[in-house]
């Protein structure tokens, strides 16, 4: 295979040095197939891995137009799979090259790729002004024949009107649709008659004009099945749960709604899948099913947070705020609504600029305009022009280049500083609420230990003080002792109490003697260390030891083990433990979001080991006994 590779390659490369491209042909080439690139590239374009290994190719030999072409590849893989970062990455660097040949075509498909990449993270600015460009560069096209095209003009109205729609700008929206449905029915393009199809849909349903809304979610479904598109036809499915669960028909919605989750769970897109999982758990949560909407609604937030959405992060947290307000828990209740208000204010908030946004849109349009026709002249100019004309332009291209470049440089940098600061503020909150919790139970221990447990063996020593001086029958004498007895176990108690809210041992010595003490206790459980034993950030510390605790109280409350094995590995840069045991054991998938799950507190473990970015493996079947691994990078 790589042998093969090999030789095509120097083919391409003696054929790229031999046969030029011209900007006119290239915004072709694919729908002809008269270029090498595009056949080879074509019949790869599945295979990721074959993609980049022509990318590297194309690279070294300098193949401008193929590195391009495999770049704008990669980045469309990424964004099929929901990694819309990597995606705008490879599109960028196509786009940089596209601007170098000065390719039309490119430059108008590229520029609508990184239009939809922002489109899915939700920062609508950079998208629409990525589309205006596409439409700008399309508008300059001689050619507008071919249906490639065509198609890219089609591709620009769809991802503006999709803007208008999220910026409530209905009007707008709706006269770009019907703009997009006339050029799809010119294409004859059953697939994009059904995307605007039921985008005109939708905006009737925002009407309140159901019926009308129905009509047109239907021909979206009947376009999408000529299609064959299981993605058009699982949204179909959607918009029409959607109908049902507005008119209270909560059966049929969640029906709708399941037979859309089944074609998304096949298709693995992750950014269209938060459409059918949010809706299911906002009708379980309408049902009163509080379980399987928590279900639900824990999975959207992890694929919300793995795709770095912020439109869907914030339909999950108003969901989370919806449930434990129903729950009763005012406080988490709370906290989820401020994180809602916060994503949708990231997503929304760009209305209050956006006209001075349209007119930044317009002013880099008439920028490229002007380049365009500087490059045209220059091209008729004949080689008598004065050398003072030539070394004025090349000072002006020069100067828009370093400005072009410095601003590019300044966007990214504020979008990284955007990133990361999101990112402390989630870490910052996590960290709050496991140095709560450690305070919170630091000072009850305390309390106990030396309030009430001084309190105690003051009363001890009172009663010992009063039998001494009493002349008592010997009936009273016998109850007298036994309440010592008593107190002296009540004492005993305490401080078991106390011990087990905050170990002094973990403070003092660390996770391995505080451990070792903890299964000591337990003449069931065997307790191993490997590796080295150096002190951990004491939040990780105690993290680590509820952890432990939990899973072992588990094991003899839950699971009836008789014999439990605790293993603790610290390597330089990770810590990893086991806990087994051979229990009566339970069926993990069943167990996941039940009661069961809740009763054995593995929410709160999960939720522990991944506030540290670890990760917890639980492997157990019924009468087979349970392993539970945890794995933290430190």
């Amino acid at each position: 295979m790589m042998k093969t590779i090999a030789i095509t390659s120097c083919f391409l490369l003696l054929l790229s040095c031999s046969v030029p491209q011209s900007s006119e042909t290239a915004g072709t080439a694919f729908e002809q197939g008269k270029t090498f690139e595009d056949s080879v590239l074509y019949g790869c374009r599945k295979n990721i891995d074959s993609i980049t290994v022509w990318q590297s190719r194309f690279e070294q030999s300098h193949n401008k137009r193929g590195e391009m072409l495999a770049l704008k590849l990669l980045g469309n893989s990424m964004r099929e799979k929901s990694k819309f970062l990597d995606a705008l990455d490879y599109h960028r660097r196509a786009l940089k090259i596209a601007e170098k040949l000065e390719d039309l075509y490119e430059l108008t498909q590229i520029n609508n790729q990184i239009g939809t990449d922002y489109r899915r993270i939700g920062m609508l600015d950079e998208a629409s002004s990525h589309h205006y460009r596409a439409l700008s560069y399309w508008e300059k096209t001689k050619d507008k024949s071919p249906s490639t095209v065509k198609k890219n003009r089609v591709i620009s109205l769809n991802g503006l009107g999709n803007i208008y729609l999220t910026l409530d700008n209905k009007e707008a929206a709706e006269n770009i649709f019907r703009q997009a449905l006339e050029g799809e029915k010119e294409l004859n393009s059953d697939l994009g008659q059904a995307i605007n199809y039921a985008n005109i849909g939708f905006l009737f349903e925002g009407r309140g004009m159901i019926d009308s809304a129905r009509a047109y979610y239907q021909l979206s479904m009947d376009h999408n099945t000529l299609a064959q598109s299981n993605l058009g036809i699982s949204l179909c499915h959607v918009h029409f749960g959607r109908l049902a669960e507005n008119e209270g028909l909560f059966d049929l919605a969640l029906k709708e709604y399941k037979a859309a989750n089944q074609l998304m769970e096949q298709s693995h897109d992750k950014w269209h899948w938060m459409e059918s999982g949010l809706s299911i758990a906002r009708v379980y949560l309408a049902m009163g099913d509080m379980v399987q909407a928590q279900k639900y609604i824990y999975r959207a937030l992890c694929t919300a947070t793995e795709i770095h959405s912020f439109e869907f992060l914030s339909a999950v947290y108003h969901l989370r705020y919806l449930y434990f307000e129903k729950m009763g828990d005012s406080r988490n209740a709370l906290k989820n609504y401020q994180m809602y208000r916060n994503y949708a204010d990231s997503v929304t908030n760009i209305g209050n600029v956006n006209q001075m946004h349209n007119l930044h849109i317009k002013y880099e349009a008439q920028q490229s305009e002007q380049a365009i026709a500087d490059i045209q002249k220059e091209k008729r100019l004949n080689t008598y022009l004065s050398l003072a004309v030539v070394i004025a332009l090349f000072i002006a291209l020069i100067a828009l280049f370093l400005y072009l470049r410095w601003i590019r440089q300044k966007k990214q940098l504020a979008e990284k500083e955007l990133l990361l600061l999101r990112q402390e503020k989630q870490l910052a909150a996590t960290e709050a609420v496991l140095e709560g919790e450690v305070k919170e139970r630091t000072r009850i221990a305390r309390d106990l230990h030396d309030g009430l447990g001084s309190l105690l063996s003051a009363i001890k020593m009172n009663l010992g003080q009063m039998k001494n001086g009493a002349v008592s029958e010997k009936e009273e004498v016998i109850l007298f002792n036994k309440s010592l007895e008593l107190l002296d176990k009540s004492i005993d108690e305490l401080r078991r109490i106390a011990h087990n809210l905050m170990p002094g041992t973990l403070y003092l010595y660390g996770l391995k003697p505080a451990l070792s003490d903890f299964c000591d206790s337990i003449p069931s459980v065997q307790f191993l260390w490997c590796g080295k034993e150096d002190r951990l950030d004491p939040n990780l510390e105690v993290a680590i030891y509820r952890v432990i605790h939990e899973l072992v109280n588990n094991a003899l409350k839950h699971a009836m083990a008789e014999h439990i094995v605790v293993q603790i590995v610290q390597e330089d840069d990770r810590i990893a433990f086991t806990v087994q045991d051979d229990g009566k054991g339970f069926d993990v998938a069943a167990a996941n979001g039940s009661a069961e799950a809740t009763g054995m507190g593995l929410s709160s473990i999960r939720f522990r080991i991944a506030s540290f970015g670890g990760t917890l493996d639980i492997v157990s079947s019924p009468e087979e006994g349970t392993e539970v691994n945890g794995n933290i990078l430190i």
